[in-house]
Formats: C-alpha cells, structure tokens, sequence
C-alpha cells in the first residue's frame, strides 16, 4: 500500500502501468451528472366517439467530467508528464405527440372498432465540450493555466424526426380480435434518396375460452399472431463527406498535424458520405399461447418468433484509391429465430394475507448473418485488439469472435514446436460468439398485507468471453496461477513427430508466451461462461392514503442491484463490455471497470 515515493511519485514494477492504489488515490475520474425529465398532456372530448389528446415533454441530462493523471503517471501514454482533462455533455431530448382516438358509433354488439391516428414529433440535441492539459509544472494543481501543452475540442449534434400513425383494433364479439397500424416516418439522419419509411404491423388474438367450454380447471387460453416492422434510424451526419483537421505520420516519428508553425488546415476526412442511407428495417413475426389454470393461481406462456433485419448499417472498407477508407451504409442482413417459455405459480389462494409468487423464464434465441453486400462474406464490426475481433461472417452467427489459435493436428492435439512452446497457426480462426446459449429468470415475491419483497435470480449459459486482464496479468507474473512457479511446466500436445510432448519450459515462458499475451493465441484467453446472479432484490411499503383525497397512492421501496454473482469466469464479472454501451461488441474484458452494486430509495406518490 506504499503506493508514493518521498516525493509523491508513483512507485510501480512494470514501467507501463501504475500502482493500482496509484491509479484509485492519485488518479480520479469523476462524473456529474444532473437529469430532468417529465410531460405534461391535455385532453378533450368533444363527442363519445373522439378524444383528441396533446401531449408533450423533455429529457434533459447534463454530465460534467473530471479525470487526473497525476505527475508520474504513466495514464494516458503519458510518460509521467501529468494531465487533467474536462468533457462537459449536454442532452436534450424533446418530443410532442398529437392524437386522436375513439370507438367507432357502430350500430351493432358483435363488432367494436376503435381506431387512432396522430402526428409525432421528435428532436434531440447533443453537446460536448472537452478540454486538456498536459506536462502540469505544479503538483496536485488541477488546472488547465497549470499545463503547458493545452488541446481543446467540441462536438454538437442536432436530430430531428416526424412521423404520422394510424391503428384500427376490431373486437368481434369478445373472442377475436384483430389490430392493424402504419408508421410512416421522416428523420434528417435519413439520406435524400430514402425520403422516408413505413412501418406496417398486424396482430391477431383468439381467446379460446371465450368461444368454447372448455374443462373447469382451464381458466383462460389464447392464441396470438403479430407481424410487425419496426427501424433503426442512421447515425447522424453520415450522409456526408465531412472535413476534418488532417493527421500524417510514417510510423517512426509522431508525424505531423495541423496547426502547424501557426497555419491551420482542413481535408475531407476518411468516411464517404452516403445519400441512400435508410433505416435498419426489422420483420418480426411472432406466434404465442397463453394460459391460466387453478383459479387463476398457474401461469404458463410460449412464444416463437422468426426475425429478420435488413438493411444493417455498417462501416465498410474502400480501397485507398477511391480517396476515402470507408463508407457506412446498409450492408448485411440477420436473422433471428427463438422460443420463449415462461411459468407462474400462486403458491398460496388469493383470500391468504400471505401471498407468494414464483415466475420463471427461460429463452433460447439463434442468430445467422444471411447476407452481406457485395461479394463479402466478412466484414469486422468493431476492431479492439489485433489478436481479436468482432466479425459478421456470411453463414455464421452475428458477434463471433475471430483471433490467433493454436495449430491443431487432424485429432484436435496442439502442435508444439522445439521449444516446447505450442506455436500459433498461420490463419486466424472462429474463437466462439458473444451470445449466450440460453438465459432464464426466477423471481419470487412475497407479499403480506401492505409489505412486498421481490427478488430475481439471473441465469446464463454459454457465449464466450475473452479475458484480457487475465491474460495481461499472467503475461506480467501477477495473477494468482502464476504464483506456483518454481517448477517447470509441459504443454498438453505433440511433437512434429506426432509423439505426446515431453519438452519442459520454464514458468516465465509457461505464463508470458502460453497462458499470457506475451506470444500465446488469443484462443487461449477466451472462455465459455455460465452464472448465477442476484439480479435484484426490492422491499417496498404501501401506505394507507384514504384519508387524503388528493392522493391515489404512496409507495417507499428500497432497491439493491448486482448484490451476487456466481459464475465459472475467473475476471470480475463476465457481463462487461470494453467498448462501451454504445458498441455492438460484448464479451471483451481488459481491465475493464467491474460492474457496481447499487442501492436504491424509490418514493412514489400517485395524485
């Protein structure tokens, strides 16, 4: 824990990386944020068969950041120079919604129709301001007048989107009921040849104990049907070939940039603009059963559904020569297929004081990249590492992880070479996809009287992770394995002669160039994960508001998140993702933040 020198530097083993109570003492990042939201709505009826509803709102958030790298720090590539840096964001989130529904004055009782039409409107602005300092002449002064080196930019982001709906909901003589809309939607992300894009769905439902007598302890059955198109608007501002400060280098120096000898200079940047940019485009199609036995007390649903997206918007590669790298447009199409069960079960009858519930669920979903544009059959999503990536492959589930393996004979065996050492093969190869096998659920909860407990366990089985930290840390000789290292170590496989492996290796080349990134395959840090976790567990109070008038309803509760987790992974938490929550990549773990535990006071109060 003597993390400091006499003079406040860091005091490390490995010249790349800080001390750890370095990094969590010396090295804050902090975050401010401060949101706003809420709607308000007006609505008149002038007559029984029209309401004509106005309804309005905001989300707003800002979000101020602060981090440090104290002088001695090597954060940041920063060679212990120090750096401070500020990124104020600014969202707004406006919408406004115009409708108009009703039920149809029909002169029947076998047939009901309502019906809604109405006008959306949408608009979201985005901002941030970053600002950084680095080489600090004073220790632990956390200003930008303290650096020497001052670097400062802005992003500002504006989204606009309207749209027009409509929906007609039959009810024929309360047993079918049939539903049928259109979206059709207008968004400035969308380039000028889309114009805009409809949406269509249609759903229909049986209730089959309304139409038949069926046995006294089936309660409810019905049987649904829905179609449905739903999208997925471009990214703004990539409809065009924009301009951007220009960077060269030769891979020897630390190149040039503007400004440069006070000169400033722009070039159109590596990304071509795209006018036939259009929605992602997802056609659902579902078919389920529900059902109720016991008097109500037991639950059982199924649900399958057949997905396809169309027109997903990736970034895909150009050749040099057409003066661009890249160009985002919509390049491959996914299909999804799956089942869905779930069971629910009142332990106790409804006159009890004491109630209990348990729910369960459980999922299955496959995917499968059925197309890609072009003469491609692979395109890397997202890029993290050089040894591993994210790909879609023609043929393949979406999320496979693609990176060095470790050359196999035709029995499976890896191959060693005469140093012991397994040796890498020359093509990179399918490591294993992100997606789990399946997941399931089980929440019980417990009610007496005014008093609620409610707790879920999460489960997953399958998709794989790649542990990078782990990785890392055998590579350097400090994770917990590498500890047993006064022997010598021989590496599971055969010789070119086909003979089992008896060439022995020290610890060092065992942990840095077998198990550690230091040599080993990327293959060898990927792991297939299960867990069990404490997804949540709520207590929450109903208070007796007769007396007041004014008030529907009063409810305190209190929330813990994340408060347990068993699982076969050897990082912190398998459900992490390096890359943010904005990337397609999942799995990806290198010294990622460990997910947090959190507790929760939820006072709601109904007028």
């Amino acid at each position: 824990r003597n993390y400091m020198d006499a003079e406040g530097n860091n005091k490390n083993y490995f010249a790349s990386y800080d001390n750890p109570y370095f990094t969590v003492n010396e090295n804050p990042a902090t975050s401010d944020v401060n949101r706003v939201f809420g709607n308000m709505f007006l609505t008149y009826t002038p007559a029984e068969w029209l309401s004509l509803t106005a309804k309005g709102g905001v989300d707003a958030y800002s979000d101020y950041r602060k981090q440090i790298f104290a002088i001695s720090s090597n954060g940041d590539n920063l060679a212990g120079i120090g750096e401070v840096a500020f990124n104020n964001i600014n969202n707004k989130q406006f919408y406004a919604d115009f409708i108009a529904s009703g039920l149809l004055p029909l002169q029947t009782e076998w047939l009901k129709i309502n019906y809604t039409a109405g006008l959306n409107l949408r608009s979201g602005q985005n901002t941030d301001v970053f600002s950084r300092g680095k080489e600090l002449a004073v220790r632990g002064l956390y200003n930008l007048s303290n650096a020497t080196q001052l670097y400062a930019s802005n992003y500002e982001e504006k989204i606009m989107s309207r749209a027009v709906f409509g929906q007609l909901e039959f009810d024929i003589k309360n047993q079918l009921f049939i539903t049928g809309s259109v979206r059709q939607e207008w968004s400035s992300t969308y380039g000028t040849n889309a114009n805009s894009a409809i949406f269509p769905a249609a759903s229909a439902s049986w209730v089959i104990t309304s139409s038949f007598d069926l046995p006294e302890a089936i309660n409810f059955a019905k049987l649904t049907y829905g179609y449905g198109e739903v999208g997925i608007a471009p990214g703004p501002y990539r409809t065009r070939s924009l301009y951007s400060q220009p960077f060269m280098t030769d891979g020897f120096t630390d190149g040039l940039s503007f400004p440069y000898n006070g000169i400033n200079g722009m070039t159109v940047s590596g990304g071509l603009g795209n006018q036939d940019l259009k929605p992602e485009r997802v056609l659902g199609h579902e078919v389920g059963l529900s059902t109720k036995f016991l008097n109500n007390r037991l639950s059982f649903d199924v649900n399958a559904y057949y997905k396809t997206s169309k027109d997903l918007l990736i970034t895909l590669p150009l050749p040099a020569s057409s003066g661009f790298q890249s160009v985002y447009q919509n390049a491959a199409e996914l299909v999804n297929k799956g089942l869905e069960v779930e069971l629910g079960y009142d332990i106790f009858s409804k006159s009890n004081p004491f109630q209990w519930n348990i729910n369960a669920n459980w999922a299955k979903n496959q995917n499968e990249v059925t197309d890609i544009s072009g003469s491609l059959s692979e395109i890397q999503i997202e890029a993290a590492f050089g040894s591993i990536g994210y790909y879609a492959v023609k043929g393949q589930p979406l999320g496979s992880f693609y990176g060095t393996r470790w050359a196999r004979d035709a029995n499976g065996n890896k191959l060693i070479g005469s140093d012991g050492l397994a040796i890498i093969d020359g093509e990179t190869g399918n490591l294993g996809n992100s997606a789990p096998k399946w997941t399931g659920g089980l929440r019980n909860t417990f009610t007496y009287k005014r008093v609620t407990l409610s707790g879920l366990l999460d489960f997953r089985h399958g998709g794989v992770v790649y542990n990078g930290t782990l990785a890392r840390m055998h590579n350097f000789g400090v994770s917990e394995a590498s500890g047993d290292r006064e022997h010598t170590y021989i590496i599971d496989g055969v010789k070119a002669d086909g003979s089992k492996n008896d060439k022995a290796i020290s610890a060092k080349d065992y942990y840095q160039k077998y198990l550690g990134d230091g040599g080993g395959a990327a293959e060898e840090a990927v792991t297939d994960v299960n867990w069990i976790r404490l997804r949540d567990v709520t207590l929450s109070y109903d208070f007796d508001v007769k007396r007041f008038t004014a008030i529907n309803s009063a409810q305190i509760s209190f929330t813990g998140r994340n408060l347990w987790l068993n699982t076969n992974y050897k990082g912190v938490d398998p459900e992490t993702s390096l890359t943010g929550a904005g990337s397609r990549i999942n799995g990806l773990d290198y010294f990622n933040n460990p997910g947090s535990k959190s507790f929760i006071m939820t006072l709601k109060v109904g007028f």
